[in-house]
């Protein structure tokens, strides 16, 4: 959807509501328009800011996606909010097949309704939950991206020891795997550090506000 010229310009002065709705999962979604990127509301959370994605954007200058310096075949997408990964690696020139997986069928349509012909094309939708998808899942994905949230912080299965060796599967010898958390306290953080340090052999940190960006691989 493009938006007028008039609105992307006041969009730097304040949001735009483009859409409101409900679904099973969030009884309050809101689509919004803010400093020229989709944002999506929840209510309590806010997901997503097009190309300005930072925990996306920080993942992409760590040391190791840098030095692997690889074009992306196979990228999965673990909760996609409106697919910022999507767009960001996209635009910076990789062209991969992408999986997206999110349990509201809401927030899925609109996620691949606002990517670009060029991703669609390429864009394999998945409605269902992320934690069942990874338990049965035999395929491999060179990039894994872990956005999975409760409200304001990370779903507490996600640092269970099934669904981190379903990911270390899914990944094999040269994949990477890009886990973005928010924790409730210091404490619960570092409970997560060391349990990911020891479940993989390597591990880049990236902290920005309440935000941990951690990078992961075999």
């Amino acid at each position: 959807m493009k938006q007028p010229l008039w609105r992307i310009l006041w969009s730097y002065v304040k949001p735009f509501e483009i859409r409101r709705a409900s679904s099973h999962y969030n009884p309050r979604l809101e689509l919004l328009f803010y400093e020229g990127a989709y944002i999506l509301s929840t209510g309590d959370a806010l997901y997503s800011e097009g190309r300005k994605y930072r925990p996306v954007l920080a993942a992409l200058k760590s040391n190791r996606l840098r030095a692997q310096n690889i074009s992306f075949r196979s990228v999965l997408l673990l909760g996609t909010g409106l697919a910022s990964a999507a767009h960001i690696i996209s635009h910076s020139g990789k062209d991969p097949s992408i999986t997206l997986v999110e349990i509201d069928q809401q927030i899925l349509d609109w996620a691949m309704e606002f990517l670009p012909d060029k991703i669609q094309k390429k864009a394999r939708p998945i409605c269902h939950d992320a934690f069942q998808f990874m338990a049965t899942n035999s395929e491999h994905f060179d990039l894994i991206f872990v956005d999975l949230f409760f409200g304001l912080v990370t779903a507490s299965k996600v640092f269970s020891l099934d669904f981190l060796e379903s990911c270390k599967r899914s990944i094999g010898a040269t994949g990477t795997i890009v886990l973005n958390a928010i924790f409730p306290d210091a404490p619960e953080a570092d409970r997560a550090k060391a349990l990911l340090a020891k479940q993989f052999n390597g591990m880049e940190e990236i902290r920005f506000g309440k935000n941990r960006v951690f990078v992961l691989w075999n």
